[in-house]
């Protein structure tokens, strides 16, 4: 670890609802000029903070692969029974079914 990725160990807690409630802005900021690969040693993964590294590596995913993440394509498969649906409407998942203002996508 470097002296760098030392003084921002403290301070990145990325399980932390809290950190996010806290204004992470700041840390995300220091962490792009500091430490744009920032091992996080909790979860013992990297963390990337600049679009150009994220770009890369979603688009390279057979090169960035840890082996240990579940993609979509992963997912176990769901039955599709259940109530009729309306054209044009879609879920969080990309299920189809229909709209709901108390349903929200996160």
């Amino acid at each position: 670890m470097t002296t760098v990725e030392s003084g921002l160990h403290g301070l990145v807690r990325i399980e932390d609802p809290q950190f996010y409630l806290d204004d992470p802005f700041p840390v995300f900021a220091r962490m792009r000029a500091e430490a744009p690969v920032f091992y996080y040693e909790p979860l013992d993964t990297f963390v990337l903070t600049k679009h150009e590294d994220i770009r890369l590596v979603n688009r390279n995913s057979a090169i960035f692969s840890n082996g240990r993440s579940r993609t979509r394509s992963s997912r176990p498969a769901v039955s599709r029974s259940g109530p009729p649906t309306r054209r044009g409407t879609t879920s969080c998942d990309g299920w189809r079914r229909p709209r709901s203002p108390r349903v929200r996508c996160s």
